[in-house]
């Protein structure tokens, strides 16, 4: 495995994209909203009690999937209409829907994965060229809904399963980027060729000496796989090139 961070790799191109193909999966919550949004669902309607249970779960004490359904608990009877709204205050970075574009008009494959509530996520990039892979809500039973949860996957610990995109586009001969800054997505980084990691990831990563390409928004990470032309036969993975998984 290579060393945890390179700023500066050695370039070298790759198969062209019609050959190998890539797919990038981008986690919604760190990477396209402004910031967290189940944070701040919890921040506003329940205060501090969830704390504890998010320093558990960022431990490894508490697995995604017991964390995600612990943590709803603390709003569940909040209105619907009222998570709804709250939600849609954060909104998303500037240039999130451009770099989603400008990878998907080049042919990469986009997913748009969270292991948060996920109920607001759809609505959040209506319309974007992107494959989203998250968890709901059941309102009526006011419960989580977990429609991705990694069936075929042997840990069963995450709600929604950002590995199985990158396996299942692995087996299809693609190439695969992970970029997130949650530790939601420690596992899908290690069986992706690339992670664009920033955040609580990139320190985890550091920690773990996981090879990683730090990155500030998600036009530098277009930026990186396409080069300036947008040409996806240009596309560089030598920045942090797994071979060994």
């Amino acid at each position: 495995m290579l060393s945890a961070q390179s700023e500066t790799p050695q370039s070298r191109r790759v198969e062209p994209l019609a050959e190998s193909g890539l797919r990038v999966v981008i986690d919604f919550d760190s990477v396209i909203a402004r910031h967290d949004v189940g944070e701040h669902l919890l921040t506003r309607f329940a205060g501090d009690a969830w704390w504890e249970l998010s320093d558990s779960y960022d431990r490894g004490a508490m697995s995604s999937l017991e964390a995600t359904n612990a943590l709803f608990a603390h709003i569940a009877d909040v209105p619907q209409a009222a998570l709804q709204a709250a939600a849609c205050e954060v909104g998303i970075v500037s240039d999130a829907a451009d770099a989603v574009g400008r990878l998907a008009s080049s042919g990469v494959e986009v997913v748009i994965v969270s292991d948060g509530f996920g109920f607001y996520v759809p609505d959040a990039v209506a319309g974007w060229p992107v494959r989203i892979v998250c968890n709901d809500v059941d309102w009526a039973g006011r419960a989580m809904l977990f429609p991705h949860r990694g069936s075929g996957c042997s840990c069963q610990s995450c709600g929604s399963c950002a590995q199985a995109p990158v396996k299942v586009a692995r087996r299809q001969g693609c190439r695969t980027a992970v970029v997130s800054g949650s530790l939601a997505d420690r596992k899908a980084i290690l069986v992706g060729d690339v992670a664009f990691a920033r955040s609580r990831l990139a320190s985890w990563c550091s920690d773990h000496g996981v090879a990683y390409v730090p990155f500030e928004n998600l036009t530098s990470v277009a930026d990186t796989l396409l080069g300036p032309d947008d040409r996806p036969d240009v596309i560089d993975m030598s920045m942090a090139r797994r071979d060994d998984v």
